[in-house]
């Protein structure tokens, strides 16, 4: 306090010697009031200084939580006991602003007993970056965590926590796995669980013939049925959901009917898609919606309500052909003759500074047609893909070279938006690309689809320059394709 007061009367200070400065100034000149009044309004907002003490404020409730000095409430987890400030974790989550100033009963306590399930250690790691806002995950504790969050409303927590489950690296087996074991953790974690699913399965039509499909809480299936990204036609959703509910049925020897069993999920299903004909002989006579209700479909069916189709997507995989999303564009989809997708603007690719063949040769499939460059001793060096209408989670990249500069330092970057990178994986020292192949298969970790990727020179190459000399470079992963327009309808 005594150091704030010193800066601030030295500030006055000097502000008051420019002031007067200034005065003597503009007397002198004969100035308007007015003017005289804007140039002391000026000098005063310069005044102005902005500190942030964001690490000594945090560091400060990290020390009040420990103390315990003026804490007014007490939290019991099982048998272990936190002493803490209602107004802290009031300002903190809107749960424990309604509970403890609400008006509830437990605004007149001075005891609360928290959840019995919930872990001590863990639970006081939730209560530290109440007050702190630093955390260290880990997937010990990251569904307790999660689960605190969704139940106490931390939009903070919650998105740091889906923050490291991004970072991750789930195969399939350990992504049904944590499906299983989180199938209390709330349907938002399992529908964040399926969203990654469907990002690693090739096909999503055998999945919905597992037991872990047709064993799924209702709550979680429903997260499922609302994702964009299935990689099913309408008709074969809802047979999906049929299935699911004549299992409950049998496993649990309930004497309600299908339709009672579904009607909740079947709200999730896009009726509007599926081809009537198919509604009229498949559905209608398992009376699975009502009249009305098929009314309401085709109505919508026909107008500009119509819900969008959901988002196919194709899972690419390098194999020996190295058929990655390049590949994929340049078929639009698989469906058509190879073209060369940089040549027709379907992708565009980039370089710090341009040298060697045209950049167009870098994903032209000949492998041998030229190597694109870059100017030698720029820096910074790097080569940046554009996928434009298109989205990739990665998984694995391919770049092969020619006989000069073989990558050994460098960053495999992306971005959503051309200008914010995240990097996804960096190398230091690599030696994976050598004289005898020229080329290097390197696996990435990510969880998240981005349109822009880029190669960026950290150091060296193999003889001694920030450069490189590339002659193809595909990837590999889950593509998303632009979202499919609303159709036209007419009667």
């Amino acid at each position: 306090i005594r150091d704030n007061f010193v800066k601030k009367t030295l500030i006055r200070v000097f502000m008051s010697s420019l002031l007067n400065q200034y005065d003597q100034k503009v007397t002198s000149l004969d100035p308007s009031e007015d003017e005289t009044s804007d140039a002391r309004s000026k000098i005063n907002e310069i005044s102005g200084i902005k500190i942030s003490q964001h690490s000594s404020v945090c560091k400060a409730y990290g020390a009040l939580l420990d103390s315990k000095r003026f804490a007014d409430l007490t939290l019991v987890c099982r048998k272990t006991h936190f002493r803490v400030h209602k107004v802290v974790l009031a300002a903190q989550s809107s749960v424990f602003a309604a509970l403890l100033f609400g008006g509830l009963k437990e605004s007149k306590q001075n005891v609360i007993a928290v959840n019995e399930n919930y872990d001590p250690s863990v639970f006081g790691t939730f209560l530290r970056f109440l007050y702190s806002g630093e955390i260290r995950l880990n997937m010990n504790n990251i569904k307790l965590l999660l689960t605190l969050a969704d139940y106490y409303c931390v939009r903070a927590l919650h998105s740091a926590c889906f923050s490291f489950l991004d970072d991750q690296d789930f195969d399939m087996p350990t992504l049904m796995g944590m499906m299983h074991n989180w199938s209390t953790g709330g349907a938002a974690i399992q529908g964040y669980l399926m969203s990654r699913y469907c990002d690693l399965v090739p096909s999503f039509s055998e999945f919905v013939k597992a037991k872990e499909f047709l064993t799924m809480n209702e709550n979680v299936l429903i997260e499922l049925l609302k994702l964009d990204q299935l990689c099913l036609e309408e008709s074969e959703v809802l047979q999906a959901v049929i299935s699911w509910g004549e299992h409950q049925i049998k496993t649990s020897k309930t004497n309600k009917p299908l339709k009672e069993v579904i009607s909740s999920c079947m709200r999730y299903v896009r009726f509007e898609l599926i081809d009537t004909k198919f509604i009229v002989t498949e559905v209608l006579p398992q009376k699975l919606i009502s009249n009305e209700r098929f009314v309401e479909i085709m109505q919508r069916k026909f107008s500009e309500e119509c819900p969008n189709p959901r988002r196919s997507t194709s899972f690419l995989a390098f194999d020996e052909k190295k058929r990655g999303v390049f590949y994929y564009i340049g078929t639009n989809g698989l469906r058509d003759d190879w073209r060369n997708p940089c040549k027709y603007g379907l992708i565009s690719v980039s370089l710090s500074s341009t040298g060697g063949a045209s950049r167009n040769c870098i994903c032209d499939r000949k492998w041998s047609s030229g190597a694109v460059e870059n100017s030698y001793g720029s820096t910074p060096t790097w080569i940046m893909f554009d996928l434009k209408n298109y989205q990739l989670v990665p998984r694995s990249y391919y770049v092969q070279q020619d006989q000069d500069h073989y990558l050994r330092n460098w960053k495999f970057e992306a971005s959503s938006d051309g200008s914010r990178w995240t990097i996804i994986a960096k190398y230091n020292n690599c030696t994976a690309i050598a004289s005898d192949s020229r080329w290097g298969h390197f696996k990435v970790k990510c969880g998240k689809p981005y349109r822009y990727f880029r190669i960026y020179v950290t150091g060296p190459s193999h003889k001694g320059q920030e450069s490189f000399d590339l002659t193809q470079v595909e990837l590999f992963g889950r593509v998303l394709p632009p979202k499919k327009k609303q159709e036209s309808r007419t009667n």
